[in-house]
């Protein structure tokens, strides 16, 4: 994978600034499993994967007169294995231990993980889960989405400032399929450590997130109808200095979508809301031409809530020979071009706009064949 962020002042012909940031990734596997038919019922599965990290990263600022570049390369030993048991298709577990080697610090991660499903009748299922897990490629956390933030967008390995991220889930749900309907309930809690985030150029902070909520999904078919309902209630805070709801936070989302299937044609529409996601107010720099009083924020703790409308329709033809066929599209995102705010700019926002927003009305044209 290869990232690159370029950006280009001029004055009148002339070049006044350059910046360019770019980030290579290689990721290369040996992967090897192995699956074991005990009996009838039981089945034990294993299995090892050799993975080789290669990132590179280049920074580099005329201005600033700064032209760097950090290498980082990583060898990580995995193993899993993982023992199935079904009695009776009434219970189902699955118990199984994932353990990494990450060579650079020489330690050893073993992440326990269990799974249990119950059938209390033919149409309705309990299902539980928890476990641990370790993952050692990762983004420095910070206030914004994206806004060419180099701190941001780019992956690191874990070195002598950061740390290798923990996460630790546990979930509980029931799923009912009865008569064309089905309905699939979760619960869950999730904490994840040694979250870092980059409070400046210099300094590096290390924290958690926790984060918690419930998934309700439905569906339901009617002949060449289909109806699909899902809602999220969910809460993800921070723990640095403070708590606070990450940037991202939203505490309700939910989506209400018609499928027709009147072959050859498919027609779909989507309607979205969601609520508002927190105010973040950039800090500035002493020498940043913009400071919080020159913007005008009409917010305080969240922006308003935001909804979607979205439609699109395919129809699919072949030739008589049926050896090829071919899909002709056209969606429109935002059918009602609905201003949504997400959050402020948090690198020099525009004192006239300082807001970033979704996609306004999109329209989008498909057209494929398939040999």
């Amino acid at each position: 994978m290869y990232i690159d962020n370029k950006s280009e002042g001029f004055s009148a012909d002339v070049r006044s600034s350059f910046e360019k940031y770019s980030n290579t990734i290689n990721d290369t596997r040996f992967i090897s499993e192995v699956q074991l038919q005990l009996n009838e019922n039981t089945t034990l599965e294993t299995g090892y994967t050799l993975t080789d990290y290669n990132l590179r990263f280049d920074q580099r600022n005329d201005e600033n007169s700064v032209d760097s570049r950090r290498d980082q390369n990583a060898l990580t030993h995995s193993t899993f294995i993982s023992y199935n048991k079904n009695w009776n298709d009434k219970v189902t577990a699955n118990l199984g231990m994932h353990a990494d080697y990450f060579e650079p610090n020489k330690r050893f991660y073993a992440d326990p993980r269990l799974s249990v499903n119950i059938s209390l009748s033919d149409a309705l299922y309990l299902k539980t889960s928890a476990g641990r897990s370790h993952q050692f490629i990762q983004k420095k956390l910070r206030d914004d989405f994206d806004d060419f933030n180099d701190q941001s967008q780019f992956w690191y390995l874990p070195d002598a400032t950061t740390s290798v991220l923990e996460g630790y889930q546990a979930m509980i749900g029931a799923l009912y399929n009865r008569s064309g309907w089905l309905f699939d309930v979760e619960l869950y809690s999730r904490n994840t450590k040694n979250v870092t985030v980059q409070t400046n150029t210099s300094t590096l902070e290390e924290g958690k997130l926790k984060s918690k909520g419930a998934d309700l999904f439905i569906k339901k078919r009617w002949n060449n109808f289909e109806s699909l309902f899902s809602y999220s209630l969910s809460e993800v805070d921070t723990e640095f200095d403070t708590d606070l709801p990450i940037f991202f936070d939203q505490r309700h989302i939910l989506h209400v979508t018609g499928l027709w299937h009147l072959d050859p044609f498919n027609l779909a529409v989507t309607w979205g809301y969601f609520s508002g996601m927190p105010v973040v107010v950039p800090d500035f720099d002493e020498d940043s031409n913009t400071s919080q009083n020159s913007l005008d924020i009409a917010y305080t703790e969240r922006f308003p809530s935001m909804h979607q409308f979205d439609v699109s329709a395919t129809y699919g033809f072949t030739n008589t020979k049926k050896s090829w066929k071919g899909i002709v599209g056209l969606s429109i995102v935002n059918l009602f071009d609905q201003d949504n705010i997400v959050n402020i700019f948090q690198n020099e926002p525009p004192v006239d706009e300082p807001y970033r927003k979704t996609i306004g009305f999109a329209p989008n044209l498909q057209f494929s064949i398939h040999f």
